[in-house]
């Protein structure tokens, strides 16, 4: 065949009625390789169903048929489909092409747009399905491909409901209808490939010449339009230059990580400074901390700041600051002395307040945010499925170096040259180069939930997955399971949201030595049916409470009583138990990750 004309190309399961209709198929054989044959005969009754509606708009179309499956159970294999449009890319000459059919997960999604883009700029309007279970798919997402689901709205074959969004663009009759079919020769049936269909078979009859007309004319002939949010506002980033120079005050519980792992920061620790009041100023951090590495800092006094020796001021939480000073003035002024000397400031809290008041630029100051507004909803609640593994830390409470046992298993990935992609929920996330800084509980920023939530953190793991990250990790905050249900304020809304939205493969979840055996085991459930996750390992963390003279003290536990911990957890759940910070544990815990993970590689769309 040499570049024949036909006005629609519908890529399916075949036809029935195959007498002065013209066609191929598509399949594997044997040995792998795709076979073409002149046998394009519909065995499952999808495409003669999709064929009758689009005559049904318009009797007198000229099609030609490409059979890609066989049968009812068969998913569509990607190399066929590619195969198929560089085909008809290559052979016809069309103006429509219908796809009622999708792939959740493409793994050569690049090969899938590329073709797709070429046929667009042939003038060539594609036209795709999404899911039945209403899961973003493709082609359709596509933005050179008008991607089609249904509405209840739409009981009319002509109806049409136009949505003003890159990924949905139309919904047409997807409801119950009368088709034909193979056996029997009409079915009544419903799904967003009979509505694709509606919507090719609408747009046949047109005059349109290009994707950007047919747009067009079906925002005009919509009984129903969803207007797109115009004033969605990006979220705001952290300008950093790898290797700049900073500095980071003060010294408490957030700064920790910073210094422990400064390593893996992409900027460079030069000074730490603490107020006098602190009792910190001149003490070692390592000391302090109780290492030996990656470098050692005396803590220095903020009112001795040399404002020439950095480029980045990382500004810590201040509320224990504020308390024993007694007043924010210290805070303010050492923001604007900061700010006027040109430095960039990184701050975990929200400055806005003083931002304002001094009509500072956003420019040089960054402190995390999400708001409302930020979030550009994608229409009828679809999600992407995610393909790259995901790997998450939960808790039972808060204060368990969940953050830390992350920042252990990022540097383990790294030196083992694993692309690791990052959600950060504390605000110094950018700091360590993670992808995105997702900030929540302890003084959040982030003020979005339920839905927008689990919409927004899906959307950032499919551009995450994007950058060709072989696993990406994420850290919840605070306990994931209500503990005591008589205080609305302990209920762990967020907790579940994040779980949701980023749906673990796997869990690494972190216990305390004093945790109730039915709570711990009431976490693991839930973790488990809630995100159809499997929680691999338990991490324990090594401090426990010290009633010594009728006060508690948090102390490290003596590694006789963490094995003896260990040892009985495991028993009762049935998964490896490992220490926090113990080198040997945490060696053995990524071995546990990797063999995971690594269990079984076969990804299925």
């Amino acid at each position: 065949m040499n570049n024949f004309f036909y006005e629609l190309v519908i890529i399916d399961s075949g036809i029935n009625e195959i007498i002065n209709e013209d066609g191929i198929s598509f399949s594997f054989n044997n040995s792998g390789v795709i076979r073409c044959s002149d046998f394009f005969a519909d065995n499952v009754g999808h495409g003669t169903a999709i064929y009758s509606i689009i005559k049904s708009h318009n009797p007198n179309i000229k099609c030609f048929h490409i059979k890609i499956f066989d049968k009812e159970t068969d998913s569509i294999n990607e190399d066929v489909l590619l195969y198929a449009l560089n085909y008809i890319y290559e052979n016809i000459e069309c103006k429509f092409i219908n796809m009622s059919l999708g792939i959740f997960i493409p793994m050569k999604r690049d090969d899938l747009y590329d073709v797709c883009n070429r046929l667009k700029e042939k003038g060539v309007i594609l036209v795709s399905a999404f899911d039945n279970m209403e899961v973003i798919s493709y082609p359709a997402a596509f933005d050179n491909v008008i991607g089609v689901a249904s509405d209840s709205d739409c009981t009319k074959i002509t109806d049409v409901v136009f949505i003003n969004n890159p990924i949905v663009n139309v919904c047409g009759k997807g409801g119950l209808q009368r088709v034909k079919w193979i056996d029997p020769k009409y079915i009544f049936t419903q799904g967003n490939s009979y509505a694709c269909a509606h919507i090719t078979g609408i747009l046949s009859k047109s005059s349109c010449s290009n994707m950007e007309d047919a747009l067009l004319y079906l925002q005009n002939i919509a009984i129903k339009k969803y207007t797109r949010k115009d004033n969605v506002k990006p979220i705001p980033l952290p300008h950093i230059s790898k290797g700049s120079k900073a500095v980071l005050f003060p010294f408490n519980k957030e700064m920790h990580s910073l210094v422990r792992f400064s390593h893996l920061l992409c900027v460079d620790i030069i000074d730490v400074y603490d107020v006098r009041q602190s009792a910190r100023v001149n003490a070692s951090t390592n000391k302090l901390l109780n290492i030996t590495k990656p470098k050692d800092y005396f803590i220095k006094n903020i009112e001795n700041i040399n404002w020439d020796s950095f480029d980045i001021f990382v500004l810590g939480h201040s509320d224990e600051l504020v308390k024993v000073l007694g007043s924010t003035e210290l805070i303010e002024q050492i923001i604007l002395q900061a700010y006027y000397n040109g430095k960039y400031i990184y701050c975990f809290d929200d400055i806005s307040d003083i931002v304002k008041k001094h009509s500072l630029s956003l420019e040089q100051i960054y402190y995390p945010q999400i708001m409302v507004e930020n979030i550009d909803h994608i229409p009828l609640g679809m999600l992407y499925r995610p393909w790259v593994p995901m790997l998450g830390v939960f808790g039972t409470t808060s204060k368990q170096g969940k953050f830390t046992l992350q920042l252990i298993l990022r540097e383990k990935f790294l030196q083992d040259g694993y692309c690791v992609g990052q959600i950060g929920t504390e605000p110094s996330a950018y700091l360590f180069d993670m992808d995105l800084c997702f900030h929540f509980g302890y003084h959040s920023t982030t003020n979005i939930n339920r839905q927008n939530m689990v919409s927004y953190l899906n959307c950032e793991i499919n551009n995450i997955s994007q950058k060709g990250v072989d696993i990406i990790i994420s850290g919840c905050q605070s306990g994931s399971v209500t503990y005591d249900f008589g205080n609305a304020k302990y209920y762990t809304f967020s907790q579940s949201e994040f779980l949701l939205g980023t749906l673990p493969d796997a869990v690494i979840l972190c216990v305390n030595s004093y945790d109730e055996t039915d709570y711990v085991r009431r976490t693991i459930q839930y973790i488990e049916s809630c995100a159809d996750s499997k929680v691999i390992a338990l991490v324990v963390y090594p401090m426990g409470y010290n009633n010594q003279l009728g006060r508690s003290r948090l102390v490290h536990l003596p590694d006789t009583e963490l094995n003896m911990i260990s040892c009985e957890l495991s028993g009762q759940f049935g998964v490896p138990v490992y220490i926090l910070g113990k080198e040997s544990d945490m060696e053995k815990l990524y071995a546990t990750v990797i063999a995971f993970f690594t269990s079984d590689t076969e990804v299925k769309s």
